[in-house]
């Protein structure tokens, strides 16, 4: 099964994402520069312009805006560009807004706030570069995240799909198998497969579905011999170990049942309480839910009949219980003793 539409979208846009960050790695050091430079020279000229129209609603010098460009310079065009900014917004400031104005020289008694606001400044351009490239340094990890969880998704899904066919298929044989017990209910039918199985066998000797249906066959006509030999050549035709474990096994068994009468009495006696049980457990959850039902229902006609309704209902609970574990262990077979066998 091939990816679906959103995990294929994401792989796609991922991989155009990834040859866009290429594509501007690889482009000149130069451009770079002059973009970011661009970016800080805008920057810094519309903060001198914005602070020159409200300067005068301040008595001292209204700097905020240079901190501004600086920081938007720095994250924008990198760490140059917000020097660049640093070195044009302490021109500018010098130049226009300390004294003595319209001259580059700066007084001993405005050098402290001076140097302050490049201190400041250089640490605003450093901190904003850095977070840029934090951020960048994230968004880059979680691009590649996103693109290793597609792909996990992509193989999970795959496995999914193998999972769902093999379940499909399992049904399908399942179903195949369920319909051919129900058409070997007439005799007619039984003896129909009983000479399919055998031309197949004839053909191929070694086939072990063949020998396995020819075995059922003779156990459903209660031809235990046959159903030795049947068993032990499908272990020969195996192809599998875990085949030829089950056929020996199958035919070990049935050889105990024919040669010790009293273990196929035991047997035999073990399938009929385990019948029982069966049915046991069948007419105790009916009884269950109809007293269930009941206890729900007769508090509105007789009141008196409400607990009666319910101890039915626990009693047949705990019958449906004992039988479920009376199934649980008659449903193993019996093990053949050993002293008869070696008898």
């Amino acid at each position: 099964m091939e990816p679906t539409l959103d995990t294929t979208e994401v792989l796609r846009e991922q991989s155009i994402r990834f040859a866009a960050d290429e594509r501007k790695t690889k482009r000149g050091l130069g451009e770079f520069l002059a973009r970011g430079s661009g970016v800080a020279v805008v920057s810094v000229g519309a903060a001198l312009a914005s602070t020159l129209l409200v300067q005068r609603l301040f008595p001292y010098p209204f700097l905020f805006l240079f901190f501004a460009a600086v920081m938007a310079s720095a994250w924008f065009g990198g760490t140059v560009p917000g020097l660049l900014a640093v070195i044009l917004s302490t021109l500018a400031i010098d130049y226009f807004f300390v004294p003595p104005f319209h001259s580059l020289a700066v007084n001993a008694t405005d050098g402290t706030y001076f140097a302050a606001f490049v201190a400041c400044s250089l640490v605003a351009s450093w901190v904003s570069s850095s977070r840029k490239k934090m951020e960048e340094a994230l968004r880059d990890a979680r691009d590649r995240l996103e693109v290793r969880v597609a792909e996990r998704t992509s193989e999970l899904e795959k496995s999914i799909a193998e999972l769902r066919a093999t379940e499909a298929e399992r049904a399908r044989l399942e179903a195949e198998n369920s319909q051919l017990s129900t058409k070997l209910e007439t005799r007619k039918l039984v003896e129909r497969a009983k000479s399919i199985f055998q031309k197949a066998v004839d053909l191929q000797p070694v086939n072990f579905r063949a020998r396995i249906g020819l075995a059922n066959l003779a156990l459903r006509d209660g031809k235990l011999a046959h159903v030795i030999h049947q068993y032990r050549d499908a272990a020969r035709s195996a192809s599998e170990k875990a085949l030829m474990t089950y056929a020996r096994r199958e035919a070990d068994y049935y050889a105990s049942l024919n040669d010790d009468d009293g273990y196929l009495a035991t047997e035999l006696r073990r399938i009929n309480w385990l019948q029982y049980a069966l049915r046991a457990r069948k007419l105790a959850a009916r009884v269950t839910n109809a007293s269930i039902l009941l206890a729900l229902i007769v508090p509105y006609v007789d009141v008196t009949l409400e607990s009666f309704c319910w101890y039915l209902a626990s009693s047949s609970l705990l019958a449906w219980i004992f039988s479920l574990l009376a199934i649980k262990l008659l449903a193993r077979r019996r093990t053949p003793r050993l002293e008869t066998n070696s008898a």
